[in-house]
C-alpha cells in the first residue's frame, strides 16, 4: 500500500495534523499491522469499524475501516522520523 501524504494543519500546541491517503481500502488486518507502531483500540463492534493508534509523544493514527484515508495527528519534535517510521509501516503490508 503506498500513501499520499497530505499536510491538514499546524498546530499552536505543537501538532501537526496529516492525512494518510491509501491506495485502497483498510481491511481488520492492516489496522493490526498499523497497530504494532504503538497502543490500539480497535472498536469493531460499530458498524463502521473505528481504530486509533497512539504511540505516547510521538503521534495518534485514527480511521475506520473500510475507508483509504488516516488522520494523523504528529507531535511537532521528531515529526519527520515519525512520519517515516508510519511511511514505512504502511508500505510494509502484505496483503
Amino acid at each position: 500500500m503506498r500513501p499520499e501524504v497530505i499536510h491538514i494543519h499546524d498546530c499552536l500546541d505543537g501538532t501537526v495534523i496529516k492525512e494518510l491517503l491509501l491506495d485502497r481500502e483498510m481491511c481488520g488486518g492492516f489496522v493490526a499491522h498499523l497497530g504494532e507502531l504503538g497502543e490500539l483500540r480497535h472498536f469493531t463492534e460499530y458498524k463502521r469499524p473505528f481504530f486509533r493508534v497512539e504511540r505516547t509523544g510521538a503521534f495518534v493514527l485514527k480511521g475506520t475501516q473500510g475507508n483509504r484515508r488516516v488522520r494523523a495527528v504528529f507531535n511537532m519534535k521528531g515529526l519527520n522520523e515519525n512520519l517515516a517510521l508510519v511511511v514505512a509501516r504502511i508500505n510494509a503490508w502484505q496483503r
